[in-house]
């Protein structure tokens, strides 16, 4: 009997990791599965090829064994050592337990039942015949305090899965690995798109890209994409819970006397009165200039931080007038 090329049917090179051969099996029992092509014999057909080269790939020993014998046809298996459980293709349908089989080796028909529960949203008696939903994806999306706070639309480039144009999603051509797409079935693309960040959005909050996501099966929709919302450090602004917090330079005058300042604030400028006798570190509140509120209409508050400045250099005559002060200030 001619030998059967396991890396072949699932469109892998010999040197094929486990994470690819697994990938490479979930594509394609995917495609080819019973359930997803009803009374389609060529794809039952293929779908059991499938199924034994990935059994037989993904058990290190069984690896070991077909790589060492498979140029022997079948009789590779009479390597395997006695009572090894081996599924050459299940569709899925069948109960648990073992029989054996006419080449003398054991049927466990449950080996794929994690995988294909993955692959068809449940267990193998509820597997689904209709269109199928396609994954969700997550993607981060980093935008500014200022973004954030009033709303903004964004241009973003995501990387977006399509079926290899090349094999036509098989991950093979002319019974080779596919070049385009290194036997993958797929390629990667990239794929711009437009968001809206919402005003008031916070760190953490996700966007949701409706039929964005991975294809669906069988006609199903395409699943969302998520973009998780990151906001980068401001050299201005500082949140904190639905407040801002920024620095004020206040003159020492200012902040002995009192006075009147402009607050810049990442809602526009305000006029603010210095209290006599400010202290530095002192903060002071601007209702309603902070974060808009979750589920509210009202907005967190704003907080200047004084921060006292003194300058280096003044004229003889304030000079003069300051030496007066200290004295009558010692004169106490």
């Amino acid at each position: 009997m001619a030998a059967k090329d396991y890396y072949k049917v699932l469109g892998v090179p010999k040197t094929a990791s486990d994470k690819e051969i697994k990938s490479a099996y979930r594509r394609l029992a995917r495609k080819h599965h019973p359930d997803v092509n009803p009374g389609n014999k060529s794809s039952e057909d293929q779908f059991k090829e499938i199924a034994e080269a990935y059994e037989v790939l993904s058990d290190s020993d069984m690896r070991k064994k077909y790589d060492q014998y498979g140029h022997l046809g079948d009789g590779w298996k009479n390597a395997a050592e006695a009572g090894y459980n081996f599924n050459p293709g299940g569709t899925g349908r069948t109960g648990g337990g073992q029989h054996r089989t006419s080449e003398g080796f054991n049927f466990n028909a449950g080996g794929f039942s994690d995988i294909l529960s993955d692959l068809l949203g449940g267990g193998h008696a509820q597997s689904r015949r209709g269109p199928t939903k396609g994954d969700d994806s997550e993607y981060e999306i980093s935008v500014s305090l200022h973004d954030a706070f009033h709303g903004a639309e964004h241009g973003i480039t995501i990387q977006t899965q399509e079926n290899c144009r090349m094999c036509g999603g098989t991950g093979y051509a002319n019974n080779t690995a596919c070049p385009a797409c290194g036997g993958r079935g797929a390629t990667i693309t990239p794929k711009k798109l437009t968001v809206k960040i919402p005003k008031g959005i916070r760190e953490g909050q996700k966007i949701r890209l409706q039929g964005q996501g991975s294809p669906g099966m069988m006609g199903g929709q395409p699943g969302d994409l998520y973009l998780i919302v990151k906001i980068h450090s401001d050299s201005h602004f500082e949140l904190k819970d639905d407040d801002i917090y920024s620095d004020l330079n206040v003159s020492y005058l200012d902040a002995i006397l009192g006075g009147e300042v402009t607050v810049h604030t990442i809602d526009g400028s305000v006029n603010m009165k210095i209290p006599a006798g400010t202290s530095s570190g002192a903060k002071l509140r601007i209702r309603g200039k902070g974060m808009p509120k979750k589920n509210s209409e009202e907005n967190g508050d704003f907080y200047a931080r004084v921060k006292i400045t003194v300058p280096k250099t003044i004229s003889e005559a304030e000079e003069a007038l300051l030496v007066e002060l200290q004295r009558l200030h010692k004169g106490k």
